[in-house]
């Protein structure tokens, strides 16, 4: 905008100041400087609006593709959802059959001479949701 006011005011001193020479040509030479100006101004002026109508089409664009590709992932990440609810749910069926008892015995009391023992892993039946006694 801080161009376009700086081109205009230079405009306006140039008119103003070509009013004021007495001769003819002189007068001639001002106009067709500030027509020259003038040509200039406009011919940049549509070199930027056509500039600016490629740049504003390219990013709405790039926003449809954007959306359209929002929407993609949108439906993937409902489709993992899902996916993963089933495997939870899977899982709870499987754990629910087994439940983890570990026991260790008392080491005074071993039949390996006194050898410190490892937790044993006994499998038993429960209908406990959560993996049952531990």
């Amino acid at each position: 905008m801080e161009y376009e006011t700086d081109q205009l005011d230079v405009l306006k001193a140039d008119i103003n100041e070509s009013c004021h020479n007495d001769s003819p040509d002189d007068t001639i030479k001002a106009y067709n400087a500030l027509h020259m100006k003038f040509q200039c101004l406009v011919r940049e002026y549509y070199g930027k609006s056509n500039e600016l109508r490629d740049v504003s089409r390219y990013l709405m664009d790039q926003i449809e593709y954007l959306n359209k590709e929002n929407k993609w992932l949108y439906q993937e990440n409902k489709t993992l959802e899902k996916k993963n609810l089933e495997l939870a749910s899977q899982l709870e069926s499987y754990e629910s059959r087994f439940s983890y008892k570990i026991t260790c015995l008392p080491v005074g009391s071993s039949f390996l001479n006194n050898e410190i023992q490892q937790p044993r892993i006994l499998k038993t039946r429960s209908p406990n949701t959560f993996g049952g006694e531990i």
